[in-house]
């Protein structure tokens, strides 16, 4: 996608670099620590995510199971994933680059965020703000759905952070003044230090 065809598909005054993000964590306790990252670009159609081995810093915290049943990621699994303090260094790096970051639960987002870049031997200051919000406010139109009804309607999360930003990511683009469709498949970007090396797809919704 060309500058020009970028700068006819966002609203006026946002960037073009924007990212949603999402972060599953062990829970909504004080030391909740992150377990699973992930980020997409509405523009590029893209979606990276990684699981997080645990910080041995944070290996005092007690492991809430009720967790490991709403997103089947067990603490056995998470010993597979890339390190913490690895995840951290390309998690900086990439989200440096945006000029917007959109979540649907900043505050808790941005505590785990937090939590997780502190181990990144650079300090970085990432400011995440509320998708919903940010929406309705480039988006006077609601076009195509208003956002809350568009969010109930592909509200499908399967409590992992990559399926959360799929969904954001859809309505994001439906809402753009010239939409973008969703085609068949919206691509997990491989590679990186994304936990699985191969290419991922999750099924598209339809028109």
């Amino acid at each position: 996608m060309n500058n020009s065809t970028k700068k006819s598909r966002v609203w006026h005054n946002v960037p073009d670099k924007v990212l949603i993000l999402d972060i599953e964590a062990t829970g909504l306790q004080e030391d909740s620590y992150p377990i699973e990252i992930a980020y997409g670009d509405p523009l590029e159609s893209w979606v990276t995510s990684s699981l997080i081995r645990p910080h041995k810093n944070w290996e005092k915290v007690a492991w809430d199971q009720q967790t490991e049943l709403i997103t089947g990621i067990s603490l056995k699994l998470l010993q597979c994933a890339p390190l913490a303090v690895e995840v951290a260094k390309n998690v900086a790096k990439d989200l440096a680059q945006a000029d917007l970051i959109l979540s649907d639960a900043p505050a808790w987002d941005g505590r785990w965020l937090h939590h997780l870049l502190q181990l990144n031997p650079t300090p970085v200051k990432i400011t995440i703000k509320d998708f919903r919000t940010t929406i309705n406010e480039l988006n006077p139109l609601r076009r195509y759905l208003s956002t809350y009804k568009c969010l109930n309607i592909y509200d499908k999360s399967e409590h992992r952070a990559g399926a959360d930003v799929i969904r954001l990511l859809r309505v994001y683009r439906r809402a753009l003044p010239q939409p973008l469709w969703e085609q068949q498949y919206c691509p997990i970007k491989p590679g990186g230090f994304a936990f699985s090396s191969r290419p991922e797809f999750i099924p598209g919704l339809p028109e």
